[in-house]
């Protein structure tokens, strides 16, 4: 039981950390536990043996080993990393070699004592073959030690979809490859926990280990079975395995990963009194300010009064009071007119200056003047219980929408609120109009919707469902558009404008989706993927939503309803709707993508378009339970059957398949090396080059 060694950081790093390898100055403690842990098991057995590391990485691991071993080799296919780890870690046999790990023949058989391969199985498909070069460099009684993520832990259930994995093993997929090499085998599941370490304080006290787990249910803990590892890891031999530990426990006496939470959460806690304390001041002054305002009314209204009075007593007298009077009520509706316009302006001003209204640049500039404010939100909403948000007492709808926007809800009044504030503080182009579904709501959200002027609120007599629902709503919707928003959503400044840009600039464009963001500030969902065995896939889950990767317009197999616009016309060609078999909810969406699809029309993602989600609010994450959310499980078997034959063209049920199957209809990519982002509204140049990018991808290709 031990903490992991410190290693004097290289004075140039010649390498940084990608999420790739381990390094040791990472910010991810989990990682340094997991790595870290590996190498500490490995070193008892490596005392005075030959030792050859493969994928060696940042060379941490080799120079551990090395501590103790006679000799180690660290074998790295990564040029840079060669050069780093040479140059930051020295010592009496111990060296450094570029080669990949699935070609061994520069080394002798038997050459080496103990192989050690970790987290590297799973960046290579030649798994076979990089077995069969341990087993002839290993000596007869050398041990070979390895290690891979549970592919049904790490992947599926966790969704930890890492990029550089391309394949993973499940625990009898990792024995069938092992014991088809090796007659000895020894077996553990790795994972990261945190809480309470007892151990012996005599050395030769008797006694096995006992491990126990804990489970917080509302306000209380209860014990439960030990969780499932997320690795597994393996040591294998052609001889009898050297005793080895039942158990192995990594400790952080300093609470390393605890103390950096708390310091971050305290530096939320400090950003968010910061901002409260500007609001204040924000809302003081605009206070103060309509008081001057009502002041100047009511002395304007006492100097009309007190003319007109003086005007009973002659004629001459009253005409000029009328004349006086026609001045004063011109000047009265300008500054009722002013009033009107002072708070909408005072928003506006900087970016009226900037860049004037009908400005092609206006959209970029406004994602740009909001990036700051949208990321001091984000951090705070990294606390566990959303801040209550007080919803705003009027929308600026219009009788005559473009898009008329959906919010069907059941409850949860806090995050209904929540979303109409959201959308009281985006000043769109496009007119808009926000019809609220009530699902039948336990509380009393209904008397709330009446308080916010601007709302349609369509009632249902019974709980529905969010697919009937839904159609209550396309019913009701008067707009050319239909925007799909669950309520426990937050939308972003420019999103709406984004979305209906994307289908104006092209009439084969059916249905629209946006960007999904976390509360905490980590990508939902860049567009999905639907696999030919019907399941899903959140492109780019628990990403960097600012990540390029994620930052293009593409065509998808679906984007998730939680923010979805259709065109009204092809919701009419449907039927009316969504398809109610698919009642009360899940793969609606993927569904009505597909039939956009049959019916010619194309499927797309919008990045520009950011809407924060506040996933599972309305029917929790439980796919194996007893509430709606077991419908998911159902509904694929109905998607499944009803599109049978378009699923057959899909790609397979392939994490290595992800980034091939985030995009389709195109026909290539095209890259484009410019020395600056084309300025289409500055100069002919720009001008000539937008016109070349728009017609590449008029024809088909990714630019």
């Amino acid at each position: 039981m031990v903490a992991p060694e410190q290693h004097e950081p290289a004075v140039d790093r010649l390498i940084e950390w990608t999420g790739e390898r381990c390094v040791p100055w990472t910010g991810d403690l989990q990682v340094v536990y997991e790595h870290y842990h590996r190498y500490l098991l490995a070193r008892p057995l490596v005392t005075d043996k030959r030792v050859l590391d493969l994928a060696s990485g940042e060379g941490y691991g080799s120079a551990l080993l090395a501590r103790t071993a006679a000799q180690v080799v660290g074998l790295e296919i990564d040029p840079a990393s060669v050069a780093h780890s040479s140059a930051t870690y020295g010592a009496d046999g111990l060296t450094y070699a570029e080669g990949s790990m699935l070609d061994l023949s520069r080394f002798e058989d038997g050459s080496f004592d103990v192989v050690t391969c970790f987290e590297a199985l799973e960046h290579v498909v030649e798994h076979d073959e990089l077995v069969r070069g341990v087993r002839r460099v290993l000596a007869e009684d050398g041990v070979f030690l390895t290690s891979t993520p549970d592919r049904l832990i790490y992947t599926e259930h966790l969704h930890q979809h890492n990029p550089h994995h391309v394949k993973e093993l499940s625990l009898e997929e990792f024995r069938e490859l092992l014991d088809a090499h090796f007659p000895h085998v020894r077996y553990w599941g790795q994972a990261v926990a945190v809480g309470s370490l007892v151990q012996p304080v005599d050395a030769d006290q008797p006694g096995g280990a006992l491990v126990f787990a804990l489970e917080r249910e509302g306000g209380s803990w209860t014990p439960r079975d030990t969780y499932a590892p997320t690795y597994y890891l393996a040591a294998a031999s052609a001889s009898e395995l050297p005793e080895l530990p039942a158990q192995s426990v990594l400790v952080d006496p300093d609470l390393s990963l605890v103390r950096d939470t708390q310091r971050a959460v305290h530096e939320r806690d400090d950003l968010l009194n910061r901002l409260r304390e500007q609001h204040a001041a924000v809302v003081a002054d605009r206070d103060a300010e309509q008081q001057r305002h009502a002041a100047a009314l009511e002395q304007l209204r006492t100097e009309l009064r007190e003319t007109l009075t003086e005007a009973r007593d002659a004629y001459a007298v009253r005409r000029q009071a009328e004349r006086q009077a026609l001045q004063a009520r011109a000047e009265l509706d300008e500054l009722r007119s002013s009033l009107g316009m002072r708070l909408v302006k005072k928003y506006q001003r900087t970016l009226d200056a900037v860049v004037p209204p009908g400005s092609e640049r206006r959209q970029r500039y406004v994602r740009v003047v909001h990036g700051a404010a949208r990321r001091a939100q984000l951090l705070t909403r990294r606390t566990p219980e959303l801040a209550p948000v007080e919803a705003p007492t009027r929308l600026l709808t219009s009788d005559e929408p473009v898009v008329s926007i959906l919010n069907p809800v059941h409850g949860k009044w806090d995050y209904t609120a929540r979303c109409l504030a959201a959308l009281a503080l985006d000043l769109p182009e496009v007119a808009y109009e926000v019809i609220v579904v009530d699902d039948e709501s336990p509380d009393d959200t209904v008397e709330r919707l009446r308080a916010v002027a601007g709302v349609r609120t369509v009632v249902l007599e019974e709980n529905v469902g969010f697919v009937k629902a839904c159609n209550a709503g396309i019913r009701a919707a008067r707009g050319r558009y239909v925007l799909l928003l669950n309520n426990d959503t937050e939308p972003e400044p420019g999103w709406l404008d984004a979305l209906v840009g994307t289908a104006e600039q092209d009439p084969l464009v059916g249905v629209v989706g946006a960007k999904l963001v976390y509360g905490d500030g980590r990508l939902q969902e860049a567009g999905g993927i639907i696999w030919s065995d019907g399941d899903g896939w959140n492109y780019g889950r628990l990403g960097d939503p600012d990540d390029p990767a994620y930052g293009f317009v593409r065509e998808v197999d679906y984007c998730s309803g939680a923010a979805l616009l259709v065109r009204t016309s092809l919701l009419e060609a449907l039927g009316g709707g969504l398809d109610e078999r698919y009642a009360p909810a899940y793969y609606e969406d993927t569904d009505l993508c597909f039939a956009a699809r049959e019916r010619g029309y194309k499927v797309v993602y919008q990045p520009a378009s950011v809407v924060v989600h506040h996933e599972g609010i309305s029917h929790g994450t439980d796919v194996g339970g007893t509430g709606i959310k077991r419908y998911q499980a159902i509904n694929r078997e109905k998607f499944l059957d009803r599109w049978a034959g378009a699923l057959a063209d899909q790609h397979p049920h392939d994490a290595a398949l992800v980034r091939l199957a985030r995009s389709r209809g195109r026909r290539g990519r095209v890259l484009v090396i410019d020395h600056h982002v084309p300025t289409y509204d500055r100069d002919s140049g720009s001008v000539r080059m937008w016109a070349l990018l728009r017609l590449l991808r008029a024809e088909g290709y990714d630019v």
